[in-house]
């Protein structure tokens, strides 16, 4: 009909100006921003040379800080997968706790959690925990015999005397406690 013909013109009008406004204000600023910058950026010749150096300090510290991030990921397993001479528990219903390593951060902490062969949890994946999403806390890394599962996927299933690093804070921590023990906060 024509009257949506005369309005699909109309729209594609006002869309066609937005555009162009949009497109022309863009330009204007980089623009003025390419004026204004001449006048205080160096000859092109130094700053091709300024922007060289950028570029190499960059890869060297990122050189750098490669090999701080496999310190610290070394260390971490470290302190994961030592035998902290934990005895056997006595009573399968019950979760026992480790004490936590030392953080650098005010208001985080790490716990221990061990689950036990009644543990509701038992065959599941991390997912279907909803860990996070009730407590806050999250899962940083499971011990099980005598491999450390750092990171691990969703889909870890959880079996008995699996050992489970908690990150949060303490009071999220006391409510993960819970709710990998009975399912309840």
């Amino acid at each position: 009909t024509p009257r949506r013909a005369t309005r699909s013109v109309k729209i594609a009008s006002k869309a066609l100006i937005a555009n162009t406004v949009l497109f022309t204000g863009g330009l204007m600023i980089v623009f003025v921003i390419f004026l204004l910058s001449t006048a205080f950026l160096p000859p092109a010749k130094i700053l091709v040379g300024l922007a060289l150096v950028v570029i190499g300090v960059g890869f060297l510290m990122r050189t750098f800080f490669i090999r701080i991030y496999a310190k610290a990921q070394v260390a971490l397993k470290e302190t994961l997968t030592k035998d902290k001479g934990v005895p056997a528990h006595d009573n399968a219903d019950e979760v026992k706790e480790k004490p936590s390593p030392e953080l650098p951060f005010d208001h985080a902490a790490i716990k221990s959690v061990l689950i036990s062969s009644l543990n509701p949890f038992i065959g599941k994946a991390i997912r279907d925990t909803h860990l996070r999403a009730h407590t806050g806390c999250s899962i940083i890394a499971v011990r099980r015999a005598n491999h450390t599962e750092l990171s691990p996927s969703p889909e870890w299933l959880f079996e008995p005397d699996d050992e489970i690093m908690l990150l949060g804070s303490d009071n999220q921590l006391e409510q993960g406690r819970r709710w990998l023990e009975t399912g309840d906060q």
